[in-house]
């Protein structure tokens, strides 16, 4: 998510229903990923990193997020 939250940022994560342009921790690729969201409905999203090479996560099912970051350090 870097440049928005830097790589080794402690961040704060609750569960709630995630919305647009959320910042998400979830599981996706088989791993532990901090994305923005950036496509969402009732069952699926499309997971995002700010830094233009980053992996994309297209269609993963809304099950896979584990929580919203709201703080980081």
């Amino acid at each position: 998510m870097d440049p928005t939250i830097r790589e080794g940022a402690i961040v704060l994560a609750v569960k709630k229903t995630p919305r647009l342009n959320d910042i998400v921790i979830a599981n996706a690729g088989g791993r532990e990923v901090l994305k923005r969201v950036t496509i969402l409905d009732s069952k699926h999203v499309t997971l995002c990193g700010d830094n233009q090479g980053s992996a994309s996560y297209v269609g993963q099912s809304i099950k896979c997020i584990k929580g919203v970051v709201v703080a980081s350090l």
